[in-house]
């Protein structure tokens, strides 16, 4: 596996760390999010972890470790329950505070540290000026999926909640996403909690908020990052010149479908699930986070991240995903893990759902690991699947393709040019067990270009990494 990570996955391609919420303090981007457990039977099982790279190369990825331990939360005092997606945010004391939900709680728990990505110490929730916990009032909101900013003046806003836009459908608790502004202290509520938006207002109609709450200010602008439903594979966003309203829905930031309005293909070209993320700002250049599904669950998450294009009037181009992520455009020349699939579809193309699934077929391909700490390869690569890398740049002087797998029946890897269809390579495959490295030829090829990988014959393939030359 390799030591250093900046393609999709951009985090080893055995960890699981969904929900990323980017954030650049000092020289360094830490990334937060929920914990997946490889083979987890529900969202969000393990502690939280972080990840940071330094800001001039964010192909360096390093392990922070446990940033906080569980059982320290009085809603959690055996330890055992589900940890959802966090934020964090640097106080005016200089400490750092770490925003999160615990499962069933509906409140929203603070841990503090003294550096960003250090050991957490539970500090308390979220309460209104008696000291009333938010969330605990028969007329409080739901609290869910925290974000938190520190603005430029000092003042800090808490946004949470989470809402079901269903015509005809009593709402209940979960009637939208909130903000409130935050003393100093970083727990006691300022202000009374205020609707940012509930899904229903006529120019969220496109994408109504759902969930996932994220918050960035750009350029004087604020930007309100969520989750819609029915179309949850996206990210959207709405931009203010204020933070606590005025919010107008501005369009898809990036689609875990890679669905985008106005392709000539409007259709799934990835199997989709649920999707949380936000975007951060690394030395003038943007970048979304969200996450992808793997090992046949909507439980077991992945982040990926792309470039994306702030236009001059402030909006965002929608992000296409890519084999590179961060990376960008990647040379046509080494070895790159099967795992970096960004396009992946069988016969039976249809949505995630958060359990195992009823309706994924055997001729469907997925990404899995032998067993968790190993490497992550496609799994049941059979006839009518399809695995898309993009984007390579070729300089004409390549030759040669080769991958390493293993196959139940002989069969052929097709590789295709995804823009034109031309084969620009075939790989003979021999039934094996053993993971095994095959070879072809492969034309000569220049500029930007879109690998496709088919198999043609019986049995199925398992692929674990492709070596151009």
């Amino acid at each position: 596996m390799k030591e250093k990570c900046c393609m999709n996955p951009y985090l080893p391609e055995n960890e699981f760390v969904p929900d990323g919420e980017p954030h650049v303090f000092g020289e360094r981007l830490y990334v937060y999010g929920s914990h997946d457990r490889y083979n987890g039977t529900e969202y969000c099982q393990e502690p939280y972890v972080c990840w940071s790279a330094p800001t001039d190369d964010l192909a360096d990825w390093k392990y922070e470790g446990v940033i906080l331990e569980k059982g320290q939360d009085p809603l959690d005092p055996e330890g055992n329950k589900n940890y959802y997606a966090p934020d964090a945010a640097e106080g005016p004391d200089g400490r750092f505070y770490l925003y999160y939900s615990i499962f069933e709680s509906n409140v929203i728990s603070v841990a503090v540290c003294d550096t960003p990505a250090g050991n957490y110490q539970f500090y308390g929730h979220v309460h209104y000026p008696d000291g009333t916990v938010l969330g605990t009032k028969e007329d409080d909101p739901s609290q869910f999926d925290p974000a938190v900013l520190a603005d430029d003046d000092g003042r800090i806003y808490l946004y949470s909640g989470n809402c079901l836009p269903v015509p005809g459908f009593d709402p209940g608790k979960q009637r939208g996403s909130f903000v409130c502004e935050l003393e100093k202290d970083m727990l006691t509520m300022k202000t009374e909690q205020k609707l940012v938006t509930s899904g229903t207002e006529k120019c969220f109609d496109e994408n109504p908020f759902f969930e996932a709450s994220s918050i960035r200010k750009f350029n004087g602008k604020y930007y309100f990052i969520y989750s819609p439903l029915p179309n949850v594979h996206n990210l959207c966003y709405a931009v203010s010149d204020r933070p606590d309203d005025g919010f107008l829905y501005q369009g898809v930031l990036v689609s875990n479908a890679d669905i985008v309005a106005g392709d000539e293909k409007t259709y799934a070209l990835n199997y989709m699930g649920n999707n949380h993320g936000s975007v951060e700002e690394v030395n003038g250049n943007y970048y979304v986070f969200y996450h992808r599904h793997t090992n046949r669950s909507g439980w077991n998450r992945q982040g990926c991240a792309e470039p994306i294009i702030m236009r001059d009037d402030g909006t965002f181009e929608q992000a296409r995903i890519t084999s590179g992520g961060m990376a960008g455009v990647l040379p046509a020349s080494g070895t790159f893990g099967c795992s970096s699939v960004c396009h992946l579809s069988g016969p039976n193309l249809e949505p995630f759902v958060p359990f195992k699934f009823s309706s994924f077929g055997d001729t469907d391909p997925y990404l899995t690991l032998d067993k968790a700490g190993e490497r992550q390869y496609i799994s049941n690569f059979r006839k009518g699947a399809r695995a898309e890398y993009r984007y390579f740049e070729f300089s004409g002087e390549e030759t040669r393709i080769s991958v390493i797998c293993r196959s139940t029946a002989d069969g052929i890897l097709r590789i295709s040019d995804a823009e034109s269809g031309d084969e620009l390579a075939h790989v003979e495959v021999n039934s094996s067990k053993a993971w095994n490295e095959y070879e072809g030829e492969l034309c000569t090829v220049t500029g930007k270009r879109s690998l496709v990988f088919t198999w043609e014959g019986k049995g199925a393939a398992d692929l674990l990494e492709f070596t151009i030359s």
